[in-house]
């Protein structure tokens, strides 16, 4: 298994997008690929926040990581 920037590995941003808008669609009012997607790409960041990680063996995407600002707006 390895451990990578987002923005090291960006092939994987339409597959974790899909599958992330998937499991919070119920969750979050207004979620969809597209908005998953631009926050994703929002996150590939080095060295400046947001930025995120992605685990990953083989060309499968296994889980992800991320350092925001703000996680919960409002709050």
């Amino acid at each position: 298994m390895r451990i990578d920037y987002l923005k090291d590995v960006p092939e994987f941003i339409p597959l974790l997008a899909r599958k992330m808008a998937g499991h919070w669609r119920n969750i979050i009012p207004g979620e969809s690929y597209e908005r998953r997607y631009e926050k994703l790409i929002a996150h590939k960041n080095h060295d400046q926040l947001p930025l995120a990680w992605v685990a990953h063996e083989n060309g499968v995407p296994l889980g992800t990581s991320a350092l925001r600002v703000c996680d919960l707006e409002g709050r």
